[in-house]
Order: structure tokens, then sequence, then C-alpha cells
């Protein structure tokens, strides 16, 4: 992010409710979801986190009390799927909407609890280390703007949207906490630090702690905090409304009260994780020098980023020993090395992924260059395309990937290879030629087609890259690279007449996709509800009734659950062409919320809200979902009083025209973990 002093932007010290926007929900979900509209509907003066008390005591329904509202025990996250490698799934969950504003309540009374226990550990690479306090606006924040509609940007300035006014604040803080040291991993291989540490020390062990958060114990948080024999000296004693009491009961209770494992996916549960290995590092570190009289930074360092270890030492004799130590102290906490997953190093510190990493770093900057390049001229600095590089640029392109595939070199790494990497290069090289597209532009002296060329040739690749790892991640910057290319030949005068050339290409290649390899058991729903909204953001023409169910709700037609649900209501609007299909989805959302009418269900919860908002269903089909929401209403008024009020808000996808384009930018907002 740029961080010129205009660009920043100071946050409110005392807006917990930011927890909302940035530390409550995973990242991999569907484009359209996020919470900002949940932020919104909360009345932050009452600071409370009853939902009864803010929507329903408010309306005098005297027939509907708080017992009957909610179930107070625990609650049942929505549990989804996404690709973690080329073998296997991760499942993340979705907590109750409730839940997520208990952590607000938490936050606010722990934060500073929360930052005392995170900074013990000399091992820790990324830890919270104070709250937020100033953000900044994003680099290519001018090229969104350049390029979203000017409905959208009108909108964006009405009160109703609060959270997306340009000054707001929330709208750039992609966390509750700054962290420390590293963002992400590969920033440590690319740091002084790690050079600094290959000088000093012989050798490299690389560590993985197996299945951590299904693994992680939800008691060990008191024995973290307290250690672990003051723990069982006090069993029987009183329990205190403590700090880590607190932590341990609401991550039991948000998780149908498992105590075995946490959920994955919100950036809470690496704070409680955070926690524990913080413990756990001080223990290793106090073994080591008292059992075997091993000084860390001295005659070994450990650094690590939430669950994996990067060992350094001198001698090999030092290596069983500290293996040893290591394992014995996770054990204690119910956790355990993965073994298999073990790699060993000697200097030089390179993994054949990072050896191969570079030589793709130097291929895409030769390559690239001999297609658009830098020079001076009378007006500055500017961009230009070398025209004759590019007259076929599928030729062009299938040249490229035969020439990049020499380093898809993948050994026994479960790893699909560079498409990550390769797609958030391009995407980078497209953001640079947005914004030099003027004077690219006059250069061709209003000749187009080298223009034109180059995008597809961009759009060529990249299709490539993400088709043959379509995880969920790369479906997102996948689907920036298509709105980009599709907006920028759709503003541009010049360039406009070509959009329908594109978006021919562009359609029939990820129908294609939709068909094929977002259709077999490697993909998983999320990636082809990406793919879809993408396609019909770039297409007018409606798809086949037996094909978008099959595209939305699987081959089997199984996959019937809240995202599925709701991307459906959001494609079929109120369109004729998908009347039926649409009935078939209201009747499938009643009776999702009648097989869960526990009001500790999440996705019931979460699906019925975005229903109560959305503009393509009507009055009367909300009743009837809201009757069967909550059983005990006696008439239609008082189903009618609830609908008016929850109507008013967005909750979790925004129905009210915001281009998609905005929906993107906010998944940039927030960090890919």
């Amino acid at each position: 992010m740029s961080k010129s002093k205009k660009s920043k932007i100071l946050l409110s010290s005392d807006d917990f409710y930011r927890v909302l926007i940035t530390d409550t929900q995973p990242y991999h979900m569907p484009i359209i979801f996020n919470n900002y509209g949940l932020y919104n509907a909360i009345d932050k003066s009452k600071k409370s986190i009853d939902f009864y008390e803010i929507f329903i005591k408010d309306l005098g329904l005297t027939n509907v009390n708080s017992s009957d509202f909610l179930n107070n025990k625990y609650t049942i996250p929505f549990e989804y799927q996404i690709s973690k490698n080329i073998h296997s799934f991760r499942s993340l969950k979705l907590i109750h909407p409730l839940d997520q504003l208990r952590f607000v309540d938490f936050y606010r009374k722990f934060y500073t609890i929360i930052l005392y226990n995170c900074g013990r550990s000399e091992f820790s690479l990324r830890y919270p280390s104070k709250v937020n306090s100033a953000v900044f606006r994003l680099k290519n924040d001018d090229i969104y703007q350049k390029l979203m509609s000017e409905d959208d940007l009108d909108e964006c300035q009405s009160n109703e949207h609060k959270v997306d006014i340009e000054n707001n604040n929330q709208e750039f803080a992609s966390s509750f906490f700054s962290y420390k040291k590293f963002e992400f991993n590969y920033k440590f291989y690319d740091s002084v630090d790690f050079l600094r540490l290959e000088k000093k020390f012989v050798y490299l062990v690389m560590l993985d702690v197996a299945h951590c958060f299904d693994s992680i114990y939800t008691h060990s948080i008191s024995w973290a905090i307290k250690g672990k024999k003051y723990i069982k000296d006090n069993l029987n004693k009183p329990k205190e409304n403590s700090f880590e009491d607190g932590f341990d009961n609401l991550m039991q209770s948000i998780n149908y009260n498992e105590t075995n494992g946490i959920v994955i996916g919100a950036e809470f549960s690496r704070i409680f994780a955070e926690l524990i290995f913080q413990r756990i590092d001080f223990e290793i570190q106090k073994e080591l020098e008292k059992k075997y009289q091993i000084k860390h930074n001295e005659h070994y360092a450990i650094r690590r980023y939430v669950d994996d270890y990067c060992i350094f030492f001198k001698e090999k004799e030092d290596e069983d020993k500290i293996l040893e130590v290591i394992s014995n102290k996770l054990k204690s906490y119910n956790l355990s090395l993965n073994m298999a997953k073990t790699k060993y190093f000697q200097r030089p510190f390179i993994t054949q992924r990072s050896r191969n990493i570079a030589e793709i770093r130097r291929f895409l900057l030769s390559k690239m260059s001999e297609i658009i390049y830098l020079k001076n001229d009378e007006n500055g600095k500017c961009y230009f395309l070398d025209g004759n590089k590019l007259k076929n640029p599928q030729h062009r392109a299938n040249e490229f990937i035969r020439e990049i595939k020499s380093y898809w070199n993948i050994n026994d790494d479960l790893n699909s290879g560079f498409s990550g990497y390769v797609i958030k290069a391009f995407l980078s090289q497209i953001l640079k030629f947005i914004r030099y597209s003027d004077s690219i532009l006059n250069d061709e002296k209003n000749n187009c087609n080298p223009v034109i060329n180059f995008l597809l040739f961009m759009f060529e690749v990249s299709l490539y890259c993400f088709t043959i790892d379509p995880n969920v991640s790369n479906s997102i910057e996948f689907s920036k690279i298509v709105i980009f290319i599709d907006r920028l030949i759709g503003n541009n005068q010049l360039l406009s007449n070509y959009q329908e050339r594109f978006r021919y290409t562009a359609r029939n290649s990820l129908l294609e996709l939709l068909d094929n390899e977002l259709s077999n058991q490697k993909a998983t729903l999320i990636e082809r509800l990406n793919i879809l909204l993408t396609y019909c953001e770039i297409s007018e023409s409606e798809i086949e009734n037996d094909n978008v169910k099959k595209y939305l709700f699987g081959i089997n037609g199984d996959e019937y659950n809240y995202f599925s649900l709701i991307v459906a209501l959001f494609i079929f609007k109120n369109k004729d062409y998908y009347h039926l299909p649409k009935n078939e989805v209201v009747n499938k959302i009643k009776d999702k919320i009648a097989e869960n009418p526990i009001k500790a269900h999440s996705e019931t919860f979460h699906l019925y809200l975005d229903c109560m908002s959305c503009p393509y269903l009507n009055d009367n089909e909300k009743i009837e979902i809201t009757k069967i929401f909550l059983p005990t209403l006696n008439c239609n008024d008082n189903a009618q009083k609830i609908v008016s009020k929850l109507k008013k808000y967005s909750w979790f996808v925004d129905w009210k025209n915001i281009d998609f384009l905005r929906y993107l930018k906010k998944k940039q907002l927030r960090n890919a973990y």
C-alpha cells in the first residue's frame, strides 16, 4: 500500500465493531459475501450483542421471547470446504452472527491481555502487536475508482452505505490488530533476517504441526496463560471470570461445544492458536537451555509462522535434541509434528520451489519487457507496446505457456506449481497497463489492435494458470483480471468497439471452466461460484436452466447451502427466464430453514437475514420464511413487522446494484491467509 500522508487514514480507537469486518469471517468465501451490512445494522450506541434486544423486543412482539429466539448454550457454525492443494481439501467454518457480535465485546474487554500474551515469544514471525490506529489506502485505489460505474460511485456517497463512503476508515482496515513481523510467510524467506540467520547457522530444518487447528484442545488456552501445573493444581476451585476461561468457553460455544479442535478460517482462531504457541515457544527455549545448555540465537535459532517452524543450528548433534524438545512440548498440548513434511537443508538454504520461483521471476521480467516497456520521450516516462510481438495473441500465449511450464517442477511437493504467483504477476501488469493506458493508446495512433491483442494474451495465460490450479484465492485474482480487462475496454472510447470480441472469448472460456475443471471432484463450490459470478458480470445472456443449476448446485444437484442459494437469487433476480429455477430455490430455502429450526444454526441465520434484504423476494415470501424461522409467530402482522425492519439492511450481501468491481475491492481490503 502507498504510505503517503495523503493516503493515511486514522481509525476510531473505540470502534471495536471493526472486528466484524476484519476478524470474524473467513476470507475464502464467494466474492459477494462480506460483513459490511451487519456492521451498518448494529446500533453501536447500545453496545449490545443481543440480537433479540435490537430487533425483536423493540417491535413489541410479546409472544416472541428471548429464549424462543436464541438458544444460548451453543451455536453450530456453517461448515464448507475449499481446496487445500491438488490432493486435499480444508474445512472452513462461518460462525453465527450472534457469536461474531460476542467477539466484539470480547476484544473490547481483553485486547490488552491478547497483546501482552502474544508478545512473549522470540520465535514468532506473525503476532498481534498493537491495535490498528491508522491504515493506508490501496495502492491501486485510483484504478478501482477509474473503472467503477458512475452509478456505483454515486451510490457510495449515499448515507445508506456509510461504510463504503470514500473517507470512511472501515473500508481500509484489513485487520483489527497490527501484526509483526511478517504479514505472510514468504516475506520471511526474502528478508534480511533470513539472510542473517543463513550466515550464522549451517543447518536448517523446516517442520509442520500436524492438523494444527483440528487438534488444538480449547482448555489448553488456560494452560498457556497460567501454566499447566497451576491449572491442574486448581481444578476443583471455582472458575473465575478470567480471560482464558472466557476465551475457552467462547471457542467451545461457537463450535457446537466441541473442546477438541477450533474453527478454521477467521482471524480470531489464529489469535487463539498464537496464544498457545507463544507459551510453547517459551517452554521450548527454557527447556533447551536447562536440559542441554543450548542457548537461543547462539547455538540455534527458531522462527515460527503460526504452526510452521524453521530451526537453524550450527552443530549437527544439536538437531535431535532440539527436535525432541519441540516434539515433547507440542505433545504436552495435544499437538504433534508431521514428520512426513519435515525438510532438511544445509547452506545455502534454498528449496526447489524457491529456485523455480526465482527462475520464473526472471523469465516474466524478460518476456514481458519484450512486449511492454518503459521509455522516455518528450512527455516523460511512458509505456509502449511492441505490436509486432502480439499479432496473434493465442499463438503468443501458447508459446509463453510452453516456456513457463519448464519451471513447473513440483517434485514431491503437494503444491500444484506456481499458478498463484503468475496470476498475481499478470494482475499487477494489467493494473500498471491500465494506469498508463492513455499514453499507450496515444502512441498507437488510435490503432487499437495491439492493445486488444495484449489484453487477450494476458487473459489466455491467466486462464491457463487458473485452469491447472483452480483454488479460491486464484479464482478471486483471476476474476479481477477478467473484470479489469472488460472494464478497461468498455470504458475507453477507442476500445469499446472491441468489448464484444473480448467478452465472446472470455464467456466461452469461463463456461468451459464451469463445465470441466470446476465440475470435477478436485474443485470446490466456492471457486465455481466465483467464476459463475464473473461470467454473469460480463454476459447479458442467460445460461440454460439445467446448466445454471449444475453450476450452482453441482452435477448431482446436492450442493444446496447458504452460499449457493444466495448466489442463485443474486443471479436469477426477477428475470422471467429463471422463473422456474428461482421457485425451486425459494422452496429449498424454506426447506433448509425448516430443517434447522434451532436459532443456533449459523447457516440458517445467515440465510434468513440475506433473504430478508433480498429485493428479488416479495414480502409474502419473506413473511412465509419468517414464520418458518420463528414458528411461535401467530399472525402475519407480527411477521410483517419483523420483515419491514430486517429488509432495511444489507446484512452479508449488498443487493443494491453495487458494482461487482466493488465486491472485488472489498476482497482486496482483506488479507488472504
